[in-house]
């Protein structure tokens, strides 16, 4: 089967610049398919739509394809000369479409949007208007093109089952990427100006980046158009030998990861009753080094912080021998291994310290979900004690003594676990920091917690062995702020100037820790284009979207938890295409009393498993 590459480019398509700079670049290179997925949504009701959201939308999701193909339009014409035809495809959408009599299986265009899905379409005038002017802008292209014989066409990709979906998609990213091959493999001149649907005899290929970057992504080598077969989405992956997902990545000065595959903090509850690591725990870490990189299941920072059943700490000195044993068997495996810093704040439980209170930014208390006591037995949550001002330069000291005995226990560095819920984000989010003093209020305020963390922990290990995990969309104890996708973007900000190792951040809608809902999603680009440093995305991911999220430059790492769990060599894994055993269910995270069962008795794959089968 013979196979063309397909290049991911990202830029602004509202720049003619940047356009310019890529035609430059590509100066010569023929071109046999050119997709345009420029766009983005913001949706806006009548009373608020703004000039500038239209102009907004005009400038990439119609003018920019236009700008786009016409830069490259020697490009495809070179193609077109050595192999007859060439294709432009623009993603557009049916919401530019309502009344267009399309060639579909749902029958009218409105039973699909309205009964099914009920989107919000009369909150989307600049969306779907600037989808609308992209078909007549093709319908145009196309009779200019033709004569070069370059096809255009617009492709409405179906409701992809992406980050923007929250769940409620009705075609899965790997069906649109075989559909578009084969409608592309297919098309002639006959076919130019056509508007292709998802459902159907021609199901149409889309690249997996719907509207923004979306951890949706893949890196694929389409087949030839002229080949009469056409290969199963597998079958067309490029070999993981050219995969950037297995190539080393370093970190600061001196800190070289094999991979760029890390295994994500899971809290297991597998500690000793002391809260110190035990063998259990050696062993399961152990069996994991073949990550780039390992972050450990959230560690105590102290008692007032502690709150997880059997968790692991690091505040005392027989923590630190603990977790010696961990980092020793981790580093002769030739694996790296950061220890996540945690203090639970609200989520916490009065038992678990001898003052018998739990604190947070302010007095307000956790109203979804449970939690458990010392005892393991379900409680509800309590009430919080609002930290005072002067206090909480005691609990910055507690991060800071405790990266002195992380350092000793041999660890490389150490993550601020600053999602989920816990005491970092309950000071970030305005749903939980109601406070009047230089810790709340602005943006500025609320990140100052988590920046004199940063600055603490940094006194103790190098810049660069300091990174950060944030849940700007996640629901998870009770949180979510209309106000996050700014907040976090400043904390962002703030953090790149720290010149911290990285940060980790839950992208997309994070449907498995509650999405919020309550502000706009922020992705793995929008967080690199923020922190402007290495940025860890973690939402789910597969091996090839992995691939496609690192190759698009939007993220540097991907993390991964719970396929770790039943797939112990996970890395060896993707890396060999050696199959991938399901995830656990939910029963077998945290059960204290199953000791190594469900933990660090999944083997690793053998060549021999699938001859014995």
């Amino acid at each position: 089967m013979q196979h063309v590459e397909a290049y991911i480019v990202r830029l602004d398509t509202s720049d003619e610049a940047s356009i310019a700079q890529m035609a430059k670049e590509l100066d010569g290179i023929p071109i046999d398919v050119l997709i345009n997925n420029a766009g983005i949504l913001e949706p806006g009701d009548y009373s608020t739509i703004s000039k500038e959201s239209f102009t907004r939308h005009f400038e990439i999701n119609s003018v920019g394809p236009f700008l786009t193909t016409r830069a490259l339009h020697p490009n495809l014409k070179l193609a077109a000369g050595a192999s007859g035809t060439a294709v432009v495809a623009s993603i557009t959408s049916l919401l530019g479409s309502i009344d267009a009599n399309l060639d579909g299986a749902f029958g009218p265009v409105k039973k699909v949007y309205y009964d099914n899905h009920k989107l919000p379409n009369g909150q989307m005038y600049s969306y779907r208007a600037s989808k609308a002017a992209l078909n007549m802008i093709n319908a145009n292209l196309s009779m200019d093109l033709k004569k070069d014989n370059i096809i255009a066409v617009v492709l409405q990709p179906g409701y992809v089952n992406t980050d923007l979906t929250h769940g409620h998609g009705v075609v899965q990213p790997e069906d649109s990427v075989a559909g578009m091959a084969k409608v592309i493999s297919g098309l002639t001149l006959d076919d130019t100006s056509k508007f292709y649907d998802f459902q159907g005899p021609e199901l149409p290929w889309t690249h997996r980046e719907v509207i923004q970057l979306q951890s949706c992504c893949s890196f694929l080598k389409l087949p030839s158009r002229n080949q009469a077969a056409i290969p199963t989405t597998a079958e067309a992956m490029v070999s993981t030998t050219n995969y950037k997902l297995f190539t080393p990545l370093k970190l600061g000065e001196n800190l070289e990861l094999k991979n760029r595959i890390v295994f994500g903090p899971l809290s297991r509850g597998r500690a000793n009753a002391d809260r110190v690591p035990s063998e259990n725990n050696e062993i399961y870490y152990e069996q994991r080094a073949g990550a780039g990189l390992i972050i450990s299941e959230g560690t105590a920072v102290s008692e007032q912080g502690y709150g997880w059943y059997h968790a692991a700490a690091c505040y005392t000195d027989a923590h630190v021998e603990g977790w010696k044993r961990v980092t020793e068997r981790v580093h002769k495996k030739g694996g790296k291994i950061f220890m996540q810093m945690w203090h639970m704040g609200r989520q916490s439980h009065s038992s678990f310290n001898k003052k018998g209170e739990i604190v947070s930014a302010s007095a307000l208390r956790c109203e979804s979900g449970h939690t458990r006591d010392a005892n393991y037995n379900v409680s509800t949550f309590e009430m919080p004690r609002a930290l005072e001002t002067e206090e909480i330069a005691g609990v910055v000291d507690d991060y800071r003594k405790s990266a002195v005995l992380a350092k000793k226990a041999g660890f490389d560095g150490v993550e601020l676990h600053g999602a989920n819920g816990y005491l970092i984000d309950q000071f970030l989010q305005s749903a939980t920091n109601k406070r009047t003093d230089k810790f709340g209020g602005s943006f500025e305020n609320r990140a100052r917690f988590l920046l004199e963390l940063v600055e603490a922990v940094k006194s103790v290990f190098p810049s660069y062995r300091v990174g950060v995990r944030l849940s700007p969309n996640g629901g998870f104890g009770g949180m979510g702020s209309e106000d996050n996708f700014e907040m976090f973007t400043y904390t962002m900000e703030q953090l790149g100037k720290l010149n911290i190792g990285y940060v980790a951040v839950l992208d997309g809608d994070c449907s498995h820790l509650h999405y919020s809902n309550k502000s706009r999603v922020v992705t793995a680009f929008d967080a690199k284009m923020a922190f402007k440093g290495t940025i860890i995305a973690n939402n789910n991911y597969t091996r090839d979207t992995a691939e496609g999220v690192v190759r698009s430059g939007a993220a540097d790492l991907v993390g991964f938890g719970r396929l770790y769990i039943t797939n112990p060599d996970l890395a060896e894994r993707f890396k060999n295409d050696w199959p991938v055993e399901p995830m656990a269910g939910h029963e077998v995270y945290y059960n204290s009393a199953l000791g190594g069962k469900f933990y660090n008795d999944y083997p690793a794959y053998r060549a021999t498993d699938e001859l014995d089968n």
